[in-house]
Order: structure tokens, then C-alpha cells, then sequence
């Protein structure tokens, strides 16, 4: 584990960005995984791979160089006494970041799969603010110990590791429109 651990740190020394994205993209690629055989109980003959693939692709070109850009920014914009630098970071992730990134994490989810627009309003609608409130139960407290504890190229994996319970909830909160799959006007892709 300590080899894996110093080859993965000499990846991330020389390629930072990229690294982060392909550590997102994969552990997505997993969380959906997950959430499918664990959270869904589906089996792998019922396992939608294309929902699979499209979350590793979130993953890997939505979640992962948002996040890193997103952790970059925070550290460069908030300085100071560390403590007031702390909860300005984690105030701006919670009150800034996350509201819209839910919201475009559902919205382009919904475009891959092929909805309308009226049926990503209506996910939107019925997800958006149960999601915001678990988001603030769990993120305040990780951001916490991941702005004041790790440093900042390691944020984005540490945030991707708890995230693979918290990216399994979104996936499933995305994908939880049983009434929409019977509606003759929307093709869900494979959902």
C-alpha cells in the first residue's frame, strides 16, 4: 500500500491537474459501480454500463477540473489568520460552490441521459433541495478537516474518497424518476 501510495504522490508531483481528473473520473466510475450493485441491488446482468461510463466521464470532465480549479482558487483567494482563513473557505464552498455545482451536477446528468429539459426541471424540482440539505449534514465537517489539514494537492483526492459514499447518494438521487421512465415522451438512455 505505502508503494501504491509513493507512486500515486510521484504522478501527482509532475502532473498535478491531471492526476486529480483521472482520480476523480475513476473513483466516479466506482461510485456508480456502487451505487448500482450495493445501492440498487441490479447484479451485473442488470448493470446499466452506459450510466457507468457517463459518470466516469462527469467525473472526469465536469467533477474532477472543477474541484481542482474550485480548491486552487479557495487557497489562492482566502488568506490570513488560519482559522478566519478556514471557515472563509469552507463558508465559500457551502454557500458558493456547492449550490450550483449540485444543481449542474443534475442538469448535464439529465442532458448525457437524454432528458428534456420540462423532465430536468422536474428532477431538479424533486431532488435539488433534499440534495443541498444532505450535502450541508456532510460537506461543512469534511471541508473542515480537508482545508485546515491536508494539503492542497491531496484535497481533491481526500474529498473524492469520502465522496464515494457521497457521489453513490447523487448518482442515486439523480437516477430516482421511476414516474419519468413511463412517460412515452422522454427515451432515458439505458437507465
Amino acid at each position: 500500500m505505502a508503494s501504491l501510495f509513493r507512486a500515486y504522490n510521484r504522478i501527482l508531483n509532475a502532473h498535478p491537474f491531471k492526476t486529480q481528473v483521472v482520480s476523480t473520473g475513476t473513483i466516479m466510475l466506482f461510485s456508480d459501480i456502487f451505487a448500482q450493485q450495493v445501492v440498487d441491488r441490479r447484479g451485473w446482468k442488470g448493470h446499466d454500463f452506459a450510466r457507468t461510463c457517463r459518470q466516469a466521464l462527469i467525473g472526469f470532465f465536469l467533477v474532477g477540473p472543477t474541484l481542482t480549479v474550485w480548491y486552487r482558487t479557495v487557497d489562492r483567494v482566502f488568506k490570513g489568520a488560519p482559522k478566519i482563513a478556514l471557515l472563509k473557505k469552507v463558508a465559500a464552498d457551502q454557500l458558493l460552490f456547492a449550490p450550483p455545482f449540485i444543481a449542474l451536477f443534475f442538469t448535464v446528468n439529465g442532458v448525457l441521459t437524454g432528458m428534456p429539459p420540462k423532465h430536468i426541471k422536474e428532477i431538479l424540482s424533486k431532488n435539488y433541495i433534499p440534495t443541498l440539505i444532505t450535502n450541508y449534514k456532510i460537506w461543512p465537517a469534511v471541508q473542515m478537516f480537508n482545508f485546515y489539514l491536508v494539503p492542497l494537492y491531496y484535497r481533491v483526492l481526500v474529498a473524492q474518497v469520502v465522496a464515494v459514499f457521497w457521489n453513490t447518494y447523487l448518482i442515486w438521487k439523480a437516477h430516482d424518476h421511476p414516474h419519468l421512465e413511463s412517460d412515452p415522451e422522454i427515451a432515458i438512455v439505458s437507465d
